[in-house]
């Protein structure tokens, strides 16, 4: 990482805060020689930035007046940019790895998004067996859908609160690389049959939820044997990401 040549434009190293000034049980101390932070005794690795991202982003989502209320209304500028701006970087970081060549390039789900294979899954799809899934874009109606691959789309329907309501449509999906996917609360879907470049917009999230967000539910069992991808079931974070379970189902 560039540092400020000897003698010229030092300030203090500065602290992290605790509980994130720690990772895998080394200490961290940021020195801000020159305009770009370097970390300091010792130099921490890849792996070890990216943990440190995904502990800041935990951390960020557990503050009561800042992630949980954005989430409610989709209100705050500031943590929008924030928690993109780390999405971006950790995806960076994790595609970083020498790819595993059977592992699929899957990109993001929504415009400005991070490629699915940095997401971990957090909950199942209510009603459709082996569709593990995770939630993007929380609290913004009308942001555009895109594809992570090319897609033909097999089904459209519609997704319903547990009170009955209607909850958006739901489109699904094969992929190219033969993954079956489901994009739900949306609006604007594509007739079935149609087929989707990867990166083209072809819906968008759906402003009828309590707390408009993306549903993304992923069966990639044609690429895995059979085997379903790990997920919680609570929607809690914790499970490893889609990219490094397949990069180690399809070594």
């Amino acid at each position: 990482m560039a540092r400020a040549p000897d003698g010229e434009g030092k300030v203090p190293a500065m602290h992290l805060p605790p509980g994130l000034d720690r990772v895998e049980g080394k200490p961290l101390q940021l020195d801000t020689n020159g305009p770009i932070l370097a970390c300091m005794a010792p130099a921490l690795t890849d792996r070890q930035r990216l943990n440190l991202l995904k502990k800041a982003r935990r951390r960020l989502e557990n503050t009561t007046q800042g992630f949980v209320d954005f989430a409610k209304t989709g209100k705050g500028s500031e943590w929008r940019s924030a928690l993109e701006a780390l999405d971006a970087l950790a995806a960076d970081l994790e595609l970083e790895k020498p790819a595993t060549p059977n592992v699929p390039a899957l990109g993001p789900v929504v415009k400005n998004g991070v490629s699915v294979l940095t997401h971990d899954l957090t909950h199942a799809t209510d009603g459709v067996d082996n569709m593990p899934a995770f939630d993007e874009a929380v609290g913004s109606p009308g942001l555009a859908v895109i594809a992570p691959e090319g897609l033909t789309v097999t089904k459209i329907g519609r997704f319903v609160r547990r009170d009955g309501r209607p909850n958006g449509r739901s489109v699904y999906a094969t992929g190219t690389s033969g993954i079956n996917w489901v994009f739900g609360h949306v609006e604007g879907p594509p007739a079935v049959g149609a087929t989707i470049r990867k990166g083209a917009e072809f819906c968008t999230i759906s402003s009828n939820h309590e707390a408009p967000h993306l549903h993304c539910g992923i069966d990639a069992r044609a690429l895995t044997g059979g085997a379903d991808l790990e997920h919680h079931t609570n929607y809690t974070h914790g499970a490893p990401t889609v990219g490094v379970q397949l990069a180690g189902l399809l070594s």
